[in-house]
């Protein structure tokens, strides 16, 4: 199966799920971008990049703000979080200060398992940053420093 296949499963499940998106063809995955509506966070939308290969689907979601004037804190803040992660982790770019959660599985188990694996692989980047996304804003916004906002984000 190529990835123009793979990528008509996960096509099936954003449409069924009612997902708003942008899909584009580079040649060799097939990208969906698109905003994610979240609740329970401070953050009104999420950004997403779901990239399917022949052999991995890729989710990426991005917080709204960049981390640009507090890598160190927010860097600290991410460390914190990503140790206990048992899927996927959160990511910096220390150019421009995008945070993101990053979760990735192989097309076999999207394709042989129940659709509640592809759930979670297109769920679990929102559910984290809805978690933890006040954290990285009170470390920006707030000066909160990062050992504080991650355990405020635990409690």
């Amino acid at each position: 199966m190529n990835y123009k296949e793979n990528a008509e499963i996960v096509k099936k499940y954003l449409d069924e799920d009612d997902w708003n998106y942008d899909m584009d063809d580079r040649g060799n995955a097939i990208v969906f971008r698109g905003r994610v509506g979240v609740s329970k966070s401070v953050f009104s939308v999420f950004y997403f990049l779901v990239a399917v290969e022949d052999e991995v689907v890729q989710n990426f979601v991005s917080l709204p703000i960049s981390a640009r004037d507090k890598l160190a804190e927010v860097a600290e803040f991410i460390t914190r979080v990503n140790y206990p992660l048992k899927y996927g982790r959160m990511d910096m770019d220390y150019g421009d200060g995008e945070v993101r959660y990053h979760i990735c599985v192989p097309i076999e188990a999207v394709k042989t398992v129940p659709k509640e694996t592809l759930e979670l692989v297109m769920k679990m980047p929102n559910t984290v940053l809805t978690k933890y996304g006040k954290g990285i804003a009170d470390i920006i916004f707030k000066d909160v420093d990062a050992k504080t906002a991650y355990e405020e984000c635990e409690a």
